[in-house]
């Protein structure tokens, strides 16, 4: 097997290119990356399903071989071959998180022959999906003449692959997004959702919202929510109203006004919403009109008794920061107290990413920060007619951090090719999920765009950027237009 993958032709393959990756804008020819075999047509003969049975396919696959690299894919090099470059992809193989390593190594198969040259080498090894064999793996790789380690998949992982990777001056490029585990030669690639909070606070403060709220899971996660929208507002020039954890554990029970059980999670919304205190408005106000007996006083009585309340919650926006299944609950309790696009516009994460949420009504209009879909989209139409399933939704960064290591062996005629310098360039890269850099602090920067849930899929409101320089253009703008309407509604008031 391992003979048969060292000598596969490029012209069997039939991949065409999914993302360029590129440094900068990609603005010169030069450095657009192009595909290397778009003209001979695909087999059709793909197993639709089951582990490991690709069919047709089979023969470009690697084995799973636990504590070392299934194989040397590309030409079968000697280890110190001049100008080829070693890149390592440790992932969990074997274990619980095999199916996710499974489509990390493919993604980063179609990267290798879509753009990667003959100087480059992937070495995958199997983490085990555990620390211990994160390390082992990380161990064999850099004695092996890895010079640059794509993986682990979780933070733990990343851990113990760290002081072994830095005692052989190897960069490790991380699928976490656990920003804790950053530096020092240690990149995390994955998707931070205080980004994503941030670009969502962003665009609405710019579309005129300016009175923020928070409901969060009452969990780790769900308090690095709430600090990353309180740490959002001042950014932007505007108002936290408040913020709610909550859980669906249903000890401890109350009743509702309906009698019903009321959950932490149905508490926790209902004191968001402010909506005991919106009741006793609203029963206060009819009182005085029913008091008043005028002709005018109750026909504006009548109309109110189809309400519950009258005047919305205390805010303009709420940041809902969970999954699908949780967002499902919640949302139409939010609804039930009266928060509801007429009067709050819902704010998420990419964990939106489900097409479920288009069939609840009080998400229809609602606004998430995501990667751009557009290229994305292209990756996963040639991952599923390559490999006949659906990839992992981070096997994007196993392809991107690929090629992102060919544009740096390619670029880098003399010396090291995995230099801070080259790593962190400031004008970054272009991938499947958009424009990306790492940072000299180890912490990734994306550019990402806004979604907005409709009834039959998602729009693009806002485009992610093209570029580093336009994403800092946006940015000044929008703290410069925040400032000026902060200024405004001071003389208003």
């Amino acid at each position: 097997m391992r003979n048969r993958l060292a000598n596969i032709s490029l012209a069997k393959l039939s991949f065409m290119t999914i993302a360029a990756i590129c440094l900068g804008a990609c603005t010169a020819a030069g450095d657009m990356l192009q595909s290397r075999g778009g003209a001979v047509q695909q087999s059709n003969e793909i197993a639709q399903g089951g582990d490991g049975d690709y069919s047709a396919f089979s023969e470009f696959q690697v084995p799973l071989n636990t504590g070392a690299p299934a194989a040397i894919l590309n030409v079968n090099h000697e280890r110190g071959t001049p100008g080829v470059v070693r890149v390592a992809l440790l992932a969990p193989l074997t274990g619980e998180r095999a199916a996710i390593g499974r489509d990390l190594l493919d993604a980063a198969q179609i990267s290798l022959f879509e753009v990667a040259g003959d100087n480059l080498q992937l070495l995958p090894y199997d983490t085990n999906g555990t620390p211990g064999g994160a390390a082992r793996a990380a161990e064999q790789a850099v004695s092996e003449g890895a010079q640059l380690i794509l993986g682990p998949l979780l933070s733990g992982s990343v851990t113990a692959v760290a002081p072994v990777a830095r005692s052989r001056g190897v960069p490790v490029v991380a699928f976490s997004n656990d920003v804790t585990v950053a530096g020092r030669g240690v990149y995390t690639m994955g998707f931070v959702p205080q980004d994503q909070v941030r670009r969502v606070v962003d665009f609405a403060m710019n579309s005129g919202l300016t009175r923020f709220a928070g409901l969060v899971p009452n969990s780790s996660y769900g308090a690095a929510m709430a600090d990353a929208l309180s740490g959002a507002i001042p950014r932007f020039n505007a108002e936290l109203a408040e913020i709610k954890f909550y859980s669906f554990d249903a000890d401890g029970q109350t009743r509702g006004i309906t009698g019903a059980p009321v959950t932490e999670a149905n508490r926790a919304v209902r004191e968001l919403a402010d909506f005991d205190r919106r009741v006793r408005t609203l029963e206060a106000k009819k009182a005085q009109l029913e008091a008043n007996g005028s002709e005018q006083a109750l026909a504006e009585l009548a109309r109110l008794q189809l309400l519950q309340t009258e005047v919305g919650p205390n805010f303009d926006a709420v940041l809902l920061p969970a999954g699908g299944n949780d967002v499902l609950r919640l949302a139409p309790l939010l609804a039930f107290y009266d928060v509801d696009p007429s009067n709050a516009r819902l704010l998420g994460t990419w964990l939106w990413d489900d097409p479920r949420l288009g069939t609840e009504p009080t998400m229809v209009g609602a606004w998430y920060a995501a990667p751009p879909p557009q290229s994305r989209e292209i990756f996963l139409t040639k991952f599923r007619d390559t490999y006949g399933r659906e990839p992992d939704r981070r096997a994007t960064l196993a392809f991107d951090g690929l090629a992102m290591a060919a544009v740096l062996s390619n670029r880098v005629a003399n010396g090291r090719p995995f230099s801070q310098r080259e790593m962190t360039a400031s004008s970054g890269f272009v991938g499947t999920d958009g424009i990306f850099r790492l940072l000299p602090s180890g912490l990734v920067q994306r550019g990402l765009a806004v979604l907005q849930i409709e009834n039959d899929g998602v729009t693009v409101v806002d485009p992610a950027p093209r570029n580093f320089n336009e994403l800092r253009e946006r940015e000044n703008r929008g703290r410069s237009d925040n400032r000026r309407r902060g200024f405004s509604e001071r003389l208003i008031r």
